[in-house]
């Protein structure tokens, strides 16, 4: 519970080597059980497209692929996105270049958030236990009660996060 996931831990906790072989595993695994994209994701050549923008959703870094609505785990050491929804139809297969905060942003962001208390569900590993933890303080914003959750958007500081952490204290 005191870090933040990335793509990375489900590379990891799958036998993968990298994102890009995670991608190939997957879309592979979807073409033997329903047929894929009439494009395959074209992993080895650069990401091409419109950057797409890193969040933090209930403790783990994802992008929201603007396309579809989709979203997928990501990971600022391969900082690359395939949507396994759409398979980047609009942008022909390519990966899409990863925007995320510097290396001290991020690990500040990162420290702020796990500074939340959450409350830990009963779930089969590590990873799930992360994702379903439930927030244990709120705070007030116009008026209505919002839960102090492990999230972050990129229009969100550092600074932000901090301010809500002493509101709710």
């Amino acid at each position: 519970m005191d870090r933040i996931i990335t793509a990375r831990d489900y590379c990891k906790r799958d036998g993968d080597k990298s994102y890009k072989e995670r991608i190939k595993r997957i879309y592979g695994l979807m073409q033997q059980s329903r047929g894929a994209y009439d494009t395959p994701p074209k992993l080895e050549d650069k990401p091409k497209g419109k950057p797409v923008y890193a969040e933090i959703d209930w403790g783990r870094w994802i992008v929201k692929c603007p396309d579809c609505n989709g979203a997928e785990d990501v990971d600022p050491d391969e900082p690359v996105f395939y949507c396994l929804t759409c398979g980047n139809y609009k942008n022909n297969g390519y990966l899409r270049p990863v925007i995320f905060p510097n290396k001290a942003e991020r690990e500040e962001i990162e420290r702020v958030l796990l500074e939340r208390p959450v409350e830990e569900k009963a779930a089969p590993n590590e990873l799930e236990r992360i994702i379903g933890a439930k927030p244990k303080k709120a705070i007030t914003k116009n008026g209505i009660a919002v839960r102090l959750s492990r999230n972050w958007k990129q229009n969100e500081t550092a600074a932000d996060l901090r301010e809500e952490n002493e509101a709710a204290k």
